[in-house]
């Protein structure tokens, strides 16, 4: 049995125990000559880890009320393959996948109670594995929810959060540890996703590569991404935009919280650009290392007041 498979079952396990009716909406899985047929007029292979969750189960059957159906997937169900739709995308913001591309292939197979809501797997037919996205629409504009490194991680996340990290409220509704949640993320995520960000950056460091990848870096926190927004302190500013790439490179070190950043931060805290010294300032103070108090005190004496009010900021988080 494969260890998506194993993953499946815990997650069906858990939902038999605490919500059996979610396993009443669930639909038989399909056998290999079920699926080919499906899909056999796709214009692409459909990738191994799709297969086996379609044999698995074959998504869920809908019921009178529009949140009548299985949430197998925490807040998520997932479409009958004969419902599934194929697109092919445009680049967007939300792809940290789209490394040396303009488009991918996907497939929806996720859906919510939130007809704006979808998710899908990213379909590399080099790979076996396939990269999960969850987005809502706003506006006509796409904004990531959550993404996971493979649908194997995915599973595999949420059947250790199933497992660990959800509890009954004062109402008796499981409801989950939303730190425990984010750390069981990262521990099946966090690498993958930083690898494929970096892989991207290492294309060109642009300001607008640096934005596609800057939540992903945020979120996924691995200590790998430090360097390379290191290397980026230290590229001569020459153009508006290599002052930008700087002061955004600021401010997802600080979010990173590693105290290799320390020193760097400190010698950019005497930048010329006045917002590259504010995300400077609140860097620091997020880092909470006593070798930024004394370059803080003198930030206090910065002609721009922005930067003289994060540099208090971060002093008062220094001294909690």
């Amino acid at each position: 049995m494969s260890v998506l498979t194993e993953a499946l079952n815990q997650i069906l396990n858990w939902l038999q125990q605490h919500r059996p009716s979610d396993v009443s909406f669930l639909q038989p899985g399909l056998s290999k000559a079920e699926i080919e047929e499906i899909v056999k007029k796709l214009p692409v292979r459909l990738p191994k880890e799709v297969c086996e969750l379609y044999q698995w189960k074959n998504g869920t059957r809908m019921g009178v009320e529009h949140w009548e159906f299985s949430w197998t997937f925490e807040y998520w169900g997932f479409y009958p393959l004969q419902s599934a739709r194929y697109e092919r995308r445009q680049k967007y913001a939300t792809s940290t996948y789209l490394v040396g591309s303009d488009s991918i292939n996907s497939l929806n197979i996720f859906f919510s109670v939130e007809p704006t809501d979808e998710g899908y797997v990213i379909i590399n037919e080099r790979q076996e594995t396939c990269p999960v996205i969850f987005e809502y629409s706003q506006a006509g504009n796409c904004n990531p929810i959550i993404k996971y490194a493979s649908l194997t991680n995915m599973m595999l996340t949420i059947a250790e959060s199933y497992e660990t990290a959800y509890c009954a409220d004062a109402e008796g509704y499981l409801i989950p540890d939303k730190d425990k949640t984010l750390q069981i993320w990262r521990k099946y995520n966090s690498y993958q996703i930083t690898e494929a960000a970096l892989a991207k950056l290492d294309q060109e460091l642009s300001l607008e590569l640096l934005f596609e990848v800057e939540a992903d870096l945020i979120q996924a926190k691995h200590p790998m991404a430090v360097e390379p927004l290191l290397q980026a302190l230290q590229k001569p500013i020459v153009s508006e935009e290599d002052s930008a790439i700087q002061g955004l490179a600021v401010k997802v070190l600080g979010e990173l919280g590693d105290v290799r950043a320390v020193d760097p931060l400190i010698r950019t805290l005497q930048d010329e650009n006045c917002t590259t010294r504010y995300w400077v300032a609140k860097s620091l103070g997020q880092l909470r290392d006593e070798r930024a108090v004394q370059p803080l005190i003198i930030a206090l004496q910065d002609s721009e007041p922005e930067v003289q009010r994060m540099a208090r900021w971060a002093l008062e988080q220094l001294r909690q």
